[in-house]
C-alpha cells in the first residue's frame, strides 16, 4: 500500500540524484496547492506529503533540498512517514 505517496517518494530517493520533472498538469498543481494549505494550517502529515511533492516535482518544481526540510519538520512532529523519508534522504544525500 502506497500511502500518501511514500513508496513513490521513496522509490524518488532512490533513484537520486532527482530527473528533471515534467511540466506539472493542473491536476498536479490543484493537488499541490490543497497540501500546501493542509500544511499551512500545521496539519502534521503534511509535511511528508508536501515533501514528497517536492521530491518528486508533482505540481511544483522538483526542489530535493526542500523536501528533505519538509521531511525533517514532520520528523519533529512525530509523524512516521516523514521518518521514515527523511532518513532515506539522509541516506542517498539530500
Amino acid at each position: 500500500m502506497d500511502m500518501h505517496g511514500y513508496n513513490s517518494a521513496a522509490k524518488a530517493l532512490d533513484d537520486a540524484p532527482a530527473k528533471p520533472a515534467a511540466p506539472a498538469s493542473p491536476v498536479s498543481a490543484a493537488a499541490f496547492e490543497l497540501v500546501r494549505q493542509a500544511y499551512a494550517g500545521g496539519v502534521p502529515s503534511a509535511c511528508g506529503n508536501l515533501g514528497a511533492m517536492y521530491l518528486r516535482g508533482q505540481g511544483v518544481t522538483a526542489e530535493p533540498a526542500r523536501a528533505a526540510e519538509l521531511f525533517a519538520e514532520g520528523s519533529k512532529k512525530g509523524h512516521a512517514e516523514s521518518m521514515l523519508l527523511y532518513a532515506r534522504g539522509l541516506e542517498n544525500g539530500i
